[in-house]
């Protein structure tokens, strides 16, 4: 399949039309923090990937937060139901964290939690690693886990407690 991934951009229509479909994909996988269309493109680092038409779109990932240009947090990746599992995940995170890291060279680690679908991408395809002592992730780190329909009873960004694996990505290559 051909698709290209491009920097989410606010004045192209083709991108503004796609937040709905994103958000939908969000909230149907019952596995991720819900994106409402408004927050599709909003953070500052964020990809989108289409088919050859404009009203193909086929997914999206962000990095939400970064924590003194050292440490980013992917904050979504969508891929349309019917096209897991083509490559296009995996397209869309290394994207981003490419866009993160020129923007930010000092970026040294990205940081995810991956649900069962997302950890063997991250893994495999990005090199991540599991991150046993969580209480080295950055607090705000914890504040989307909040929001997530999956939360473990009792769940507060003071004592996190995640459904999700989380995992690292180093970013700053040979010499880090």
């Amino acid at each position: 399949m051909n698709f290209a991934v491009e920097k989410f951009n606010h004045e192209n229509p083709c991108h503004l039309a796609a937040r709905e479909r994103i958000s939908l994909w969000s909230k149907e996988s019952g596995s991720m923090v819900p994106m409402e269309p408004e927050q599709v493109g909003a953070h500052p680092f964020s990809v989108i990937a289409r088919g050859e038409s404009c009203g193909q779109v086929l997914g999206y990932s962000a990095i939400t937060v970064v924590y003194d240009s050292v440490v980013g947090e992917f904050g979504g990746l969508v891929v349309s139901p019917h096209h897991r599992g083509s490559g296009i995940g995996a397209k869309l995170s290394e994207t981003v964290v490419q866009e993160a890291k020129t923007a930010l060279p000092e970026l040294e680690q990205v940081i995810a939690f991956a649900n069962g679908a997302s950890l063997p991408l991250f893994q495999t395809r990005l090199g991540a690693t599991v991150i046993s002592d969580t209480a080295a992730i950055p607090a705000a780190c914890w504040d989307l886990c909040a929001l997530c329909p999956n939360r473990p009873p009792g769940f507060t960004p003071a004592a996190p407690v995640c459904c999700d694996v989380a995992v690292e990505l180093h970013t700053y290559g040979e010499e880090g």
